[in-house]
């Protein structure tokens, strides 16, 4: 429970044993029927990096007004009007779960990879963040040319992206915040009440929190 998303890194590249445990550690994440169908697209040439943000930013500043019931996407949208903006924080590498876009469980697999990478990197001591801008704009032509530059198949879609480096020296690691309340239900602590219908209580009267 120590991770924390890091979004100050510091100079230099992450080391390639470094990138290999990481993505083996995706490679070995949970699968929808063990199909293994996520592939993972990696970016570590700077030019290029800088080439992608750019056509981010200027996409995302293109739907200006056209994300009025997506607060997450309006949020990106105000990041890419900051000045110096950068989708990633600056983090030298690139991680982009990818997988065929008629498949019906692509989200919940990349997902379940990128995640086992985030705690990965936080073992290794190394800093990372999830970007959803390249999930969002996965259908533009220009980001799609981008990632097809690397190894990106046409009825591919990306599904969620890490950016990965060591945490500037300057970043402090946050306290987490405090978890909301009522996120979990057990059902060995419910009871549910003879004509209470679909009302149910918990020991009897109210909400007790589970020893996990």
């Amino acid at each position: 429970m120590s991770r924390r998303s890091v979004r100050k890194y510091a100079p230099g590249q992450i080391a390639d044993g470094e990138l290999a445990i990481l993505l083996t550690c995706g490679l070995y994440a949970p699968s929808g029927g063990g199909r293994q169908m996520p592939r993972f697209i990696v970016i570590q040439d700077e030019a290029r990096m800088q080439k992608l943000n750019r056509v981010i930013q200027r996409l995302l500043l293109e739907r200006q007004g056209e994300a009025e019931t997506m607060p997450m996407l309006q949020k990106g949208i105000r990041r890419a009007q900051t000045p110096g903006y950068r989708f990633a924080h600056g983090a030298p590498t690139l991680i982009s779960a990818v997988a065929p876009r008629g498949y019906e469980n692509a989200m919940a697999d990349c997902a379940c990879a990128l995640e086992n990478m985030l705690l990965a990197a936080e073992s290794l001591g190394l800093g990372a963040c999830w970007s959803n801008q390249p999930h969002w704009l996965t259908k533009e032509p220009e980001v799609r040319y981008i990632f097809e530059e690397i190894g990106l198949n046409s009825e591919e879609d990306i599904f969620g992206s890490i950016g990965v480096g060591r945490a500037a020296e300057n970043e402090e690691k946050r306290t987490a915040d405090p978890r909301k309340e009522g996120r979990i239900v057990v059902d060995a602590k419910i009871k549910t009440k003879k004509n209470q219908g679909c009302n149910s209580q918990v020991n009897g009267s109210s909400y007790e929190k589970p020893s996990i």
